[in-house]
């Protein structure tokens, strides 16, 4: 099991957090969600040891009936060793 960690954004409802073995994301990726704006990590525990992961994070806001997201993070490159 594997933790993703970030900085809380202040006024958001939640996060999305993408993940994949491919560098453009193109193929082989899955995303993952925490929910709650107080959040600041993530557990992802399909993450295979001696791969490396590319991943990359959002906030999203909830207002009324719409929901809005930021931009995605830069890219960061993980690679799995334990």
């Amino acid at each position: 099991v594997r933790t993703a960690k970030w900085t809380r954004t202040a006024r958001a409802t939640g996060y999305q957090i993408k993940y994949s073995t491919s560098k453009t994301f193109a193929s082989d990726n899955a995303t993952v969600s925490a929910y709650g704006g107080t959040a600041d990590s993530r557990r992802i525990a399909d993450l295979k040891r001696g791969k490396t992961y590319y991943v990359k994070i959002r906030a999203y806001k909830v207002v009324g009936n719409g929901l809005y997201w930021s931009e995605w993070s830069p890219t960061k490159t993980v690679r799995i060793s334990k």
